[in-house]
């Protein structure tokens, strides 16, 4: 809906060819100028040098096409010449909400506020919809540095946000299959990245899997050896046979043996037990 009531006159000529940063000035390829000058906070609330006019929740909002149409490729499309709006004084925005329009603007008018947990979720269907490229990769940059989650993949999916993508799947690896599938949270993957997170958990399970076995056969092994040592040299007198070797024949000869042994082994899984091999 658009309204014609704001006659044209005069403008103040605006600076646009920079960008600014938490009150300091940047240059366009986003190095800090020399320049100890802070902005204010821009007053949404006052017509004055306003060359739009955003009606939201029926409240006006005065701002700029020139900063409106620089940051946004949908509004600059709304602003140009091919659309009504492009020669309206007023536009009205529907099903939006005002404080959140306002909080979108904050984020680019200078000082532009920064995005963190308090915006974040808020400002992305926003962005998303005027297609603000610059505040997307601000926010993707932000989310990198969260804690990832079964639910930030969700949001990284919806969004497009590859590195982020990239990095919860990387921690969704970790869970097991139940805690996987018990979280109703996993409906809302989509099917590359839930094929992605089974295809890197499978991977791990084989991985475990071939170094059990690998201590096992080394466990067994060295099991196996020391017995055979023990075999090889064993000597206990017997004094019912007189020998000192194993007499097959001799009961209290296999007996003794018997006994030596399963002290061997216990003597054996007390000492690999200390060195955490058993």
């Amino acid at each position: 809906m658009i309204v014609n009531d704001k006659p044209t006159r005069g403008r103040r000529t605006m600076n646009l060819g920079c960008m600014q940063c938490n009150g300091k000035l940047m240059a366009e390829d986003g190095k800090k100028l020399e320049s100890n000058i802070t902005c204010e906070t821009y007053d949404f609330s006052t017509s004055e040098d306003s060359t739009i006019t955003l009606v939201v929740d029926s409240q006006l909002i005065y701002c700029h096409k020139e900063v409106l149409s620089i940051w946004s490729k949908v509004f600059k499309k709304m602003f140009s010449g091919d659309f009504l709006e492009g020669s309206a004084s007023k536009v009205v925005l529907t099903d939006k909400n005002y404080e959140d329009m306002i909080l979108l603007l904050k984020a680019i008018y200078p000082p532009a506020q920064p995005i963190d947990d308090s915006n974040v979720s808020i400002l992305l269907p926003l962005i998303e919809e005027y297609q603000i490229t610059s505040l997307k990769i601000q926010c993707e940059n932000y989310l990198l540095n969260v804690d990832p989650s079964l639910e930030l993949l969700i949001t990284a999916q919806t969004y497009n946000f590859s590195n982020l993508t990239i990095k919860c799947i990387e921690f969704c690896r970790t869970f097991t299959l139940g805690e996987l599938f018990n979280d109703s949270k996993v409906s809302l993957i989509n099917n590359e990245n839930l094929i992605k997170i089974l295809k890197a958990r499978i991977n791990d399970v084989e991985i475990e899997l071939r170094t059990a076995q690998k201590l096992c056969s080394e466990k067994e092994a060295r099991f196996n050896g020391c017995l055979n040592e023990f075999a090889t040299i064993y000597s206990n007198f017997c004094n019912h046979c007189k020998n000192r070797k194993i007499n097959d024949e001799c009961i209290t000869c296999l007996r003794n043996y018997r006994e030596n042994v399963l002290k061997k082994i216990n003597d054996f899984k007390t000492q690999v037990s200390k060195t955490h091999i058993w």
